[in-house]
């Protein structure tokens, strides 16, 4: 009989532990949380998707074509790989906006092994961005609002402060 007994709270041990370890919601929003705290302070909050959680540099530059660059941050609930052998945990795009066209593009990646963009540089991408068109209430529709805000801020002081004629 204690044999039983034993096996039934060995079960329930089991059972503690998965319920005790957060679902990937959970942990996409841990690392949102200490992602706000733990980057440097030029790297806003974005959003979160299922796969990640998204930040944002606060550094928006002009790029070719009248559109902008900024870059985004992306930190993995569970590492990803790369080649199979080579895994990540956070990765770093320069991102291409034509806030006109509303489309956007990522343009260099760079994937780091540890966390918050720590660690070493496991792989980086360079390639000339694929413009897309922005999926209503995504991230990429964040990041869109946010890159181009500055532009139209800007755009409606100087309205706000020209002369009548």
């Amino acid at each position: 009989m204690n044999k039983y007994l034993a096996g039934a709270a060995m079960l329930a041990a089991c059972a503690f532990q998965v319920q005790a370890q957060p679902g990937p919601g959970q942990e996409v929003e841990a690392l949102y949380e200490r992602g706000q705290r733990e980057m440097a302070p030029n790297w806003r909050p974005l959003g979160k998707t299922h796969e990640a959680a998204v930040f944002i540099h606060s550094d928006v530059r002009k790029a070719e074509n009248g559109r902008v660059a900024v870059w985004m941050h992306y930190e993995m609930p569970a590492p990803e790989y790369i080649e199979k052998e080579k895994p990540y945990l956070s990765t770093r795009d320069r991102m291409i906006v034509d806030c006109k066209a509303s489309r956007v593009g990522a343009a260099d990646s760079t994937y780091y092994a540890d966390r918050f963009g720590h660690g070493a540089v496991v792989w980086t991408n360079r390639r000339t961005a694929e413009m897309v068109d922005v999926v209503p209430d995504s991230i990429e529709e964040l990041l869109l609002r946010t890159a181009c805000a500055p532009k139209k801020l800007a755009a409606r002081r100087k309205a706000a402060v020209a002369p009548k004629e």
